[in-house]
C-alpha cells in the first residue's frame, strides 16, 4: 500500500464503506418513516381480524378514507424528514470511529515544507501509519434507537398486533377489503370461499378454533360456544346445514341481510350457539362436514367435610369441598332453623316470629385454579337468634353459568359464645328468648326480677347490676307493646351486660381466681369443647399465678401468729404437684371423664380456699430462709413462679435464636395449705 497514493489506500475500504452507508439508509429510513410502517401493521392487523366485516359499509369506507388520508400525510412528512445518504456520509462515518481519522489523513496534502527532505520524510510516514490502521476498518452499524422520538412505544405496539395477527388470525380476511371499494368484488382466486370459526365460552379458558384447520370429523364443543361461518364468492355456491344450533338461524344472504352489514366480496355470514349436539356442513365446493359433540357444562359440587369446630371466642368453623369443570366462581349456605329438632321448652314453647335464614358467602381460593379446592368457612353468629340452637345448613357452589349445585342439608347445632358465669347465661337465654318472640317479654322480666332479688354475693359487678336495673325497668314498661326496633335495642344492652359479668370486673386477685374456677367447673358440667375449655384452663392458671403471687406478698407484709404456723407443718405440696393437678384435669377433659374432672375441679378449689398466709418466728426484720412456715412458702411460691416465667421466656428465646438442645434446669417451690376443719 502506497503511502502517497490515497486512492489505493482507500480501495481496501469498499465492503466496509458500503455496509456503512447501507446502514445509514436503513437509519435515516426508520427515523423518517417509523410513523408510516407502524400505521400500515396497525391496519393490517385490524384487516386481519376482520375488522372491515363489523358495522355498516359506510363506516368501513370512511374508516378508509381517513387512513389513506393519514397514511399519505405521514409519507409526505418522512419524505421531508429524509435525507439521501451519500458515499461520503459514509466515509465520514467510518473515519469518525477509527483512531486519528486516517481517511482524511490519507485525502490530506502536506501544506509546507515540500522541499525540505526530513519534512517529506515525516509526512510519508505519517501517511504509511495512518494507511495501516485502514487495514483494521470494519462497518459501522446503524443507530435504530428511536425512543426519542417515540416516547410512548407506538412501534412496538403496532410491531406486537401484527405478531398476534400473524399467529391467531386469518390472512385471507384482508381480500375481503375489496368489498368496501365500487364495483363488485370476488373472493381472492387463490383463497378460500368459506372461513368459519368456533367460539367457546370465555369461562371455560379453552382458545378459539379455525375451523378451515380442522379435518377431523368430530368436532368436541362446549355447549355455548359461537358458531361463525362466512361464505364467499357468488351466491348460491355455498351453503351451511346444521342442526346444532335450537332455533336454527336463517342464514343472513344479500337478500336477507342489509347491503351496509355485509361487505360486497361476502355472500353469507352465519352466526349460531351451539346448544346440542348434531351435523354441521359448509356444502359446495371445497365444503366440509363435521359432528359437533355438544359438552354441557355439568353442576358444581360441594359437600360438607369434617364435624363442625367451635371456638373458644363464639366462632364456628366447617370445612367444605367443592368441584366444577370449569370451576366455582363463587359459593353461600343458608342456614335456617330445624324447628323440628328443637327443643321446645321455657321461652321457646310459643311459636316464633319470622325469622330470615341466614345467608353467608363462602371463601374462595385468591389464587389459582378453582376447578376443585377445600376451603373453611369461618363465622360468627353469637349475636343471632339462631346460636346454639339446630339448624339447618344447605351448602350451595355457583359456576360462570349461574349454574348452582348443592349440597345435602347439613343438621348440626349452631355454635356461638357460650356463657359460664350463670347470671350471664341467664341474661343471654332472656335475650334469645325475646328475639325469638316479643310475648315472652313479661315472662322474661319476672325471670329478671327473680334473678336480681338478691344480688349480694351473687352480682360481683356494680356496673353491670345497675345497667341491668335501668334495662328491666325499660322492659317492664314497655313490655305490653314492645316494638321489633325496641326488642333489638333491648337485646343489644342485654349481649354488652351479660359481656360486663362474664369477663369480670374484680380487682381482688383471690375473686378472679373463684370466677375462673366457677367458669371453668361450669365449663366441665355442660360438655364444652376443647377449645373452651383450654381457654378457660388458662384463664384459670393466669388467676392462680396471680393470687400465689398476691399470697406471698401478703405473707411478707403482714406475717401471722405462731399456732397458724404450727397447724400447716406437715400439709404441703409443691409447685409442681400443683401443676400436676391442672395437667391432670386437662387430661381428664380431654378422655371426656367429666365426673372425674369435676371431682379433681372440687379438690383443687377446696385448696386454693384454704391457702392462707401465717405468722412466722422472726417477724418482717428475719433474713432469708426464716420465718413461719406459710411465710416461707409463699415467698418460695412467688420465686418458683417466677423462675418458671423466665425459664419460660428463656425458652422461647431460645426457640427464637436456633439455640435448641440446651438442657433447662428448674426450681421448685414450696407452697403450704391447710385443709378444711
Amino acid at each position: 500500500m502506497r503511502a502517497d497514493d490515497p486512492q489505493s489506500a482507500l480501495k481496501s475500504l469498499l465492503w466496509p464503506m458500503r455496509l456503512t452507508w447501507a446502514g445509514l439508509w436503513a437509519e435515516r429510513l426508520a427515523r423518517a418513516f417509523w410513523p408510516l410502517w407502524s400505521l400500515i401493521l396497525l391496519v393490517f392487523s385490524a384487516l386481519v381480524f376482520g375488522a372491515q366485516d363489523y358495522g355498516p359499509l359506510l363506516w368501513a369506507q370512511i374508516g378508509g378514507a381517513v387512513l389513506a388520508f393519514l397514511a399519505l400525510a405521514l409519507a409526505v412528512l418522512g419524505l421531508r424528514r429524509f435525507r439521501r445518504p451519500t458515499e461520503s456520509d459514509a466515509l465520514a462515518r467510518l473515519d469518525a470511529v477509527l483512531p486519528g481519522r486516517p481517511i482524511a489523513a490519507l485525502q490530506d496534502t502536506q501544506a509546507i515544507g515540500t522541499g525540505d527532505p526530513a519534512s517529506l520524510a515525516v509526512w510519508r510516514a505519517h501517511k504509511e501509519r495512518m494507511a495501516r490502521r485502514l487495514a483494521s476498518a470494519k462497518a459501522v452499524s446503524p443507530d435504530l434507537r428511536l425512543s426519542s422520538r417515540d416516547p410512548y412505544s407506538m412501534r412496538y405496539v403496532a410491531l406486537t398486533a401484527f405478531v398476534m395477527a400473524i399467529l391467531f388470525g386469518s390472512i385471507w380476511r384482508v381480500g375481503t377489503v375489496a368489498g368496501i371499494t365500487p364495483g363488485p368484488a370476488e373472493a381472492m382466486p387463490g383463497g378460500p370461499t368459506w372461513e368459519g370459526w368456533a367460539l367457546p365460552p370465555a369461562y371455560t379458558g379453552k382458545p378459539s378454533l379455525y375451523l378451515n384447520n380442522i379435518t377431523a370429523e368430530t368436532l368436541e364443543l362446549p355447549t355455548g360456544t359461537k358458531l361463525q361461518i362466512r361464505l364467499y364468492g357468488p351466491e348460491g355456491v355455498l351453503s351451511v346445514a346444521q342442526d346444532v344450533a335450537d332455533p336454527a338461524p336463517v342464514p343472513a344472504t344479500a337478500e336477507a341481510t342489509p347491503a351496509a352489514a355485509v361487505p360486497d366480496g361476502m355472500k353469507g355470514v352465519h352466526d349460531m350457539i351451539v346448544t346440542r349436539s348434531g351435523r354441521l356442513a359448509v356444502e359446495g365446493p371445497n365444503g366440509r362436514e363435521w359432528q359437533i359433540v355438544a359438552k354441557p357444562d355439568a353442576l358444581p359440587v360441594i359437600t360438607v367435610s369434617g364435624s363442625m369446630g367451635r371456638e373458644a371466642d363464639g366462632r364456628f368453623k366447617q370445612e367444605f369441598k367443592t368441584s366444577d369443570d370449569y370451576g366455582v366462581v363463587a359459593g353461600r349456605v343458608t342456614i335456617s332453623l330445624d324447628i323440628d329438632a328443637l327443643d321446645r321448652r321455657h321461652g321457646l314453647g310459643v311459636d316464633p316470629e319470622p325469622i330470615e335464614p341466614v345467608t353467608l358467602d363462602l371463601p374462595m381460593p385468591l389464587a389459582g385454579k378453582r376447578d376443585e379446592f377445600t376451603e373453611t368457612l369461618v363465622d360468627d353468629l353469637s349475636k343471632h337468634v339462631f346460636a346454639n340452637l339446630p339448624v339447618t345448613m344447605v351448602f350451595a357452589a355457583i359456576d360462570a353459568t349461574g349454574q348452582e349445585g348443592t349440597a345435602e342439608p347439613y343438621k348440626v347445632t349452631l355454635p356461638g359464645k357460650r356463657f359460664f358465669d350463670p347470671l350471664a347465661a341467664a341474661l343471654i337465654e332472656m335475650r334469645r328468648d325475646l328475639l325469638w318472640n316479643r310475648i315472652n317479654g313479661p315472662r322474661a322480666i319476672e325471670i329478671l326480677k327473680a334473678v336480681t332479688h338478691a344480688p349480694e354475693g351473687f352480682i360481683r359487678h356494680e356496673r353491670a347490676f345497675l345497667r341491668l336495673r335501668v334495662l328491666m325497668r325499660t322492659l317492664d314498661a314497655s313490655s305490653a307493646s314492645l316494638t321489633p326496633e325496641m326488642r333489638d335495642e333491648i337485646a343489644g344492652e342485654l349481649w354488652t351486660i351479660s359481656l360486663m359479668v362474664e369477663e369480670g370486673d374484680l380487682h381482688s386477685a383471690f375473686d378472679r381466681l373463684q370466677r375462673a374456677q366457677d367458669r371453668l367447673d361450669e365449663a366441665i358440667r355442660n360438655g364444652a369443647s376443647p377449645e373452651e375449655i383450654e381457654q378457660l384452663m388458662k384463664e384459670m392458671q393466669q388467676a392462680l399465678r396471680e393470687y400465689t403471687r398476691e399470697l406471698a406478698e401478703e405473707a411478707q407484709r403482714n406475717p401471722g401468729d405462731r399456732e397458724q404456723a404450727q397447724g400447716m407443718q406437715g400439709r404441703q405440696f409443691s409447685a409442681d404437684q400443683m401443676q400436676q393437678m391442672l395437667d391432670e384435669l386437662q387430661r381428664l377433659m380431654e378422655e371426656g371423664k367429666t365426673a372425674e374432672a369435676a371431682e379433681l375441679m372440687e379438690k383443687l378449689r377446696q385448696l386454693m380456699e384454704n391457702m392462707q398466709v401465717v405468722e412466722g418466728e422472726g417477724g418482717e426484720g428475719q433474713g432469708q430462709g426464716q420465718g413461719s412456715p406459710g411465710q416461707r412458702s409463699m415467698r418460695e411460691l412467688g420465686e418458683t413462679l417466677r423462675d418458671q416465667q423466665d425459664l419460660s421466656d428463656d425458652a422461647y428465646r431460645d426457640m427464637q435464636e436456633g439455640q435448641g438442645g440446651q438442657p433447662v434446669r428448674a426450681k421448685t417451690g414450696r407452697v403450704r395449705a391447710m385443709s378444711n376443719p
